[in-house]
């Protein structure tokens, strides 16, 4: 082996590592890019069980006030009907004032309807 030939060799390593070094760094920025899109997606999930927790917890309270809210109509709804029971004129009452108003509107339906139909 030459000189020249030994320069020729050195300068082919050379070149190669200076290929490899430049590889390597670009590796390590892509490396950085991954770390970082990998902190941004574990940030955003945080973020997103934050607001699951909430909207869980928010549910939570509505559902306790739709359950008050049907336990109260209920149990006004017993109070109505036991008063009912116990006065049973007044139910009977209630029932005649809505079957007389109901034919006082039907009449004047068929009224309008009658005069209507004249014209």
């Amino acid at each position: 082996m030459t000189n020249a030939d030994h320069h020729h060799s050195y300068e082919d390593v050379s070149s190669r590592d200076v290929e490899i070094d430049s590889e390597l760094v670009e590796l390590e920025s892509a490396l950085n890019d991954i770390e970082k899109a990998m902190d941004k997606i574990e940030s955003q999930n945080s973020n997103i069980q934050t607001k699951l927790r909430d909207l869980l917890e928010s549910n939570k309270v509505m559902a306790k006030e739709f359950n008050d809210i049907r336990c109260g109509m209920s149990n006004k709804f017993k109070d109505v009907t036991h008063e009912l029971e116990q006065t049973p004129g007044t139910a009977h009452d209630l029932a005649a004032v809505t079957s007389n108003t109901l034919n006082k509107i039907e009449q004047e339906m068929a009224a309008t309807n009658d005069q209507k139909n004249m014209k």
